[in-house]
């Protein structure tokens, strides 16, 4: 894994490497994988879905605030699914249009995401995740870069942050360091996230732009509806059947 995240993340492309870069546009590639927390009882739904899909999202960043954003009609690798599993690919796609805006400075954060065939617009307070630094480093092309750990009873996260770009944020919700995060892997490449393109350059207050889209309703409503309806979901299902953990930021 080591090797084979240092041969990937050696070969980006950067721009101005030298001087220390405050504001700029990432490109990442979001891998999943789908079959992941698919229970033995229903192992039958591998055949129908691919284990993994790729997309790719760009984050537009100043030291103030970032955007992170799907770029859209990429071309992706993604196999097409089997009969019956559109609906899952269907289901994951729409995960994936998300967009998330973050004050840097006092982390809030505005967040567009479906649930159960609906858009909401989240409003409110990330929550810092306590880092832990692990003194690994290493070099990333010309980026110097530190790992940090988090981990909490639903997922287990490392991340390489680079204090060359000593910007407090990164893709998604994954911020909070004294630098720019590159690469995110979540409960052992379960989804990762991996910075493949930087260009440093100037970013008008314009292009760092907020979602606007859905029901707006505040992190804790949020939270609140979406256990009570997986509490339902559960119920009606006689305590069986898949269940997916949907983190914020997903």
């Amino acid at each position: 894994m080591k090797i084979y995240l240092f041969l990937l993340l050696l070969f980006f492309s950067f721009d101005v490497v030298h001087a220390q870069v405050l504001s700029g546009e990432i490109t990442y590639e979001e891998k999943r994988d789908l079959h992941r927390n698919i229970p033995e009882e229903m192992s039958s739904m591998k055949s129908r879905i691919p284990e993994f899909i790729t997309t790719s999202h760009k984050l537009i960043f100043s030291k103030d605030a970032s955007s992170y954003s799907p770029i859209k009609n990429t071309q992706t690798n993604n196999p097409p699914p089997g009969e019956g599993g559109n609906r899952w690919m269907m289901r994951f796609a729409s995960q994936m249009e998300n967009e998330i805006y973050t004050d840097i400075e006092t982390g809030m954060s505005l967040e567009t995401r479906e649930f159960l065939g609906k858009t909401f617009l989240i409003d409110g307070e990330n929550t810092p995740r306590k880092w832990k630094l692990t003194g690994e480093s290493m070099m990333v092309g010309d980026y110097f870069c530190q790992k940090a750990t988090y981990k909490d009873e639903n997922e287990e996260i490392f991340v390489w942050f680079t204090p060359m770009i000593p910007v407090s944020t990164g893709p998604e919700n994954y911020n909070g360091l004294p630098g720019l995060i590159l690469f995110v892997d979540i409960n052992g490449e379960e989804k990762t996230l991996t910075a493949t393109n930087i260009v440093s350059r100037p970013i008008d207050k314009k292009e760092i732009s907020k979602p606007t889209k859905g029901e707006k309703i505040s992190k804790e409503k949020f939270e609140e509806m979406r256990e009570e309806k997986m509490k339902e979901m559960q119920m009606e299902r006689g305590g069986h059947g898949m269940r997916f953990i949907m983190r914020s930021g997903e």
